[in-house]
C-alpha cells in the first residue's frame, strides 16, 4: 500500500471519474446507468408537465405565463436531456441536478405569489 509523507498532504490532484474511460464496452452497468438517466429526465418532465398545468390554472389561464412557463420548461429540459445523453463526468451531472433546482424554484416562487395575491384579495372583502 503506497504511503503519503506529511509533507506531501497539501498535494492532494482531484481527478473527476469519467465514465467514458469505463464504459468503452457498454455492458450491464452501462445500459442501467443510461436506463436510469433516462428515466430521471422522462419522470421530472412529466411532472413538470402537471405543474404547469397547475399553474396556468392558478394564473387563471393566461395565455402570457403559459407561454412563459413553456419556454422555461423546453429550454431546461432540453437541456437536461441533452447533457443526460453525453454525460461523461460527474460536473454535467451537477449540472442537471442545478437546471431542475432552477425549474422548481422558479415554479416555487409563481405559486406562492400567486397565492399570496389571492389571499390578500380575499382580506379586502
Amino acid at each position: 500500500m503506497p504511503s503519503v509523507s506529511l509533507t506531501d498532504a497539501g498535494w492532494v490532484i482531484f481527478q473527476p471519474l469519467n465514465l467514458a474511460q469505463h464504459n468503452d464496452s457498454i455492458g450491464v452497468s452501462g445500459i442501467m446507468y443510461y436506463a436510469i438517466n433516462g428515466t430521471n429526465v422522462a419522470l421530472t418532465a412529466m411532472l413538470s408537465v402537471i405543474m404547469i398545468a397547475r399553474l396556468h390554472d392558478m394564473y387563471q389561464g393566461s395565455r402570457m405565463m403559459l407561454m412563459f412557463l413553456l419556454i422555461i420548461f423546453l429550454g431546461v429540459h432540453i437541456a437536461c436531456g441533452v447533457i443526460a445523453a453525453i454525460t461523461l463526468n460527474w460536473l454535467l451531472d451537477s449540472m442537471v441536478w442545478m437546471l431542475n433546482t432552477v425549474w422548481e424554484v422558479l415554479s416555487l416562487c409563481l405559486s406562492v405569489w400567486i397565492a399570496v395575491k389571492h389571499f390578500r384579495a380575499l382580506t379586502c372583502f
